[in-house]
């Protein structure tokens, strides 16, 4: 299946994205980067100029949570990831009550949004497949994650499903489901109309409380290729400063290539937002 860069390539799209950035790009320093992403956080547009190009490729916070490791690097896929054939992320934006990672993770890393890189050859954009609303267990799932879980009926995605909008999904889950997270349904962000479904599956949030995490599943990449990666920081949350810092190292020392440490503060009520602070204290020294 093609990712949404090649469907958009050459074409009046890539002029519309491009320019939607000129002007909007701030320099890589860390105080800019933890306001980019205040931005984005805050920015609660429905589409990045085209129905057929979703928010998450341009608003929002993809971030996957990670354990420091000297098993292997932490922006590689993990061994689990492999074998599913994809990597989970969680999506964060000022109108999607999530107040948590997924188990807690208290530090990882955040990938830049896809358009602002979109003129960058050196840098890759694993495509964006699907999305639960609420942490979809997809390591239990086939289909990359995105379809059924194990041992249930292989019912599809919430398209195949006919569940194409928020209150859809809401009843489903509720009086189909019983609020079993393993038998929910994933939206498909891959084909037509991706922009709206994908703004149907944030709308759930605000139509029932969740209490865990959402979830963004991203295809597969290759393993070792730091500086192809589109990471624009690393973070933490409350004591994973020491984590962020080791993986700042290990970056540095596989790239020669500095990537600021975030630190993000949850919110304490889904009422609440959560905030990303560059601290100089919190970065390493390299000579």
């Amino acid at each position: 299946m093609k990712t949404f860069i090649n469907k958009i390539s050459f074409t009046l799209k890539i002029i519309m994205c491009i320019l939607f950035f000129i002007g909007n790009a701030n320099s890589d320093t860390g105080e800019n980067i933890a306001e980019k992403l205040t931005q984005r956080y805050l920015d609660n547009q429905t589409d990045c100029g085209d129905d057929g190009l979703p928010i998450f490729l341009c608003s929002g916070i993809l971030i996957r949570g990670t354990v420091a490791s000297d098993a292997y690097h932490s922006w590689n896929p993990s061994p689990t990831s492999e074998r599913r054939g994809s990597v989970s992320f969680s999506y964060l934006r000022s109108d999607i009550k999530v107040v948590q990672l997924e188990v807690d993770h208290h530090n990882g890393y955040i990938f830049s949004p896809y358009l602002e890189i979109l003129n960058n050859p050196e840098k890759i954009n694993p495509e964006i497949l699907c999305y639960f609303p609420i942490d979809g267990g997809t390591d239990a799932r086939n289909n990359k994650g995105c379809g059924s879980y194990s041992g249930y009926p292989d019912l599809g995605s919430c398209q195949q499903q006919n569940i194409t909008t928020a209150q859809q999904w809401v009843d489903n889950y509720v009086n189909i489901n019983h609020r079993d997270r393993n038998a929910q349904c994933g939206f498909d962000v891959t084909g037509e109309g991706s922009a709206d479904i994908f703004m149907q599956g944030i709308k759930v949030s605000s139509l029932i409380d969740l209490p865990l995490n959402n979830e963004l599943v991203l295809g597969i990449w290759e393993q070792n290729i730091p500086n192809k990666l589109p990471i624009e920081a690393f973070f933490y949350q409350n004591n994973g400063l020491q984590d962020a810092q080791y993986d700042q190292r290990d970056f540095y020392q596989s790239t020669g290539i500095i990537i600021p440490i975030v630190k993000m503060a949850f919110p304490l009520s889904p009422g609440e937002k959560i905030t990303f602070t560059y601290r100089e204290e919190d970065q390493l020294k390299f000579n």
